[in-house]
């Protein structure tokens, strides 16, 4: 049976032979991913032979990231984080922490309607950033289609508001890939509308 390559794009912790990223576990719910898992290449041949499940939380989907010795995780509601201690994850809290919730007020932040990733992201002074896309193919106004920045270095402050998070960019339609340049400066993969008519051009988008 033929393996698949580890993707580049995932989260690499402790050196180029682990990856940590978001799974389906046995558990799968009818929305997102329930596990974040470590897959290990004992031999470096770019092939995984060994994963070990890390954290558990419910409807969790592709939003990870690793700072300060803290595992974040997002599903379309709430951004948690578990505490670990060494390298080798062999410590971690078994109960997340609430870092941002409220992120589907609005009654429209996932399914069956809206889009339902949350890309999580730190710029160097540890500030998260979190992406949100729209609620429809084509929203009346930008509520929805915002990247909000947290301060969450105040624990004590926990859960947050996400609607009081200060709005960083407003009117992207789903900024699903985000990462920051050497200068500092935030980039964001566009996820544009389709299903767009024009009749002028003779076809359907």
């Amino acid at each position: 049976m033929e393996h698949a390559k580890l993707p580049a794009s995932q989260v690499s912790v402790t050196n180029t032979s682990e990856y940590l990223l978001p799974t389906l576990s046995h558990e799968r719910t009818n929305i997102g991913t329930r596990s974040v898992v470590i897959l290990h290449d004992s031999d470096n041949d770019g092939v995984p032979d060994k994963k070990r499940k890390l954290v558990t939380a419910p409807n969790l989907n592709h939003g990870l990231q690793l700072h300060g010795n803290y595992i974040y995780a997002s599903s379309d509601a709430i951004v948690y984080r578990w505490k670990y201690t060494g390298e080798s994850f062999n410590n971690i809290d078994e109960e997340p922490t609430i870092v941002i919730d409220n992120i589907n007020t609005n009654g429209n932040g996932g399914a069956p309607e809206g889009h339902t990733t949350r890309t999580l992201i730190f710029d160097k002074r540890g500030l998260l950033y979190v992406s949100v896309g729209s609620a429809d193919n084509v929203d009346d106004d930008s509520f929805r289609s915002r990247i909000r920045r947290f301060d969450i270095s105040d624990e004590f402050s926990f859960p947050k508001d996400f609607l009081k998070g200060e709005v960083f960019a407003d009117g992207v339609r789903n900024e699903v890939g985000l990462a920051f340049d050497k200068f500092g400066v935030l980039w964001g993969v566009e996820n544009g509308p389709d299903k767009l008519q024009r009749s002028d051009l003779g076809v359907n988008m």
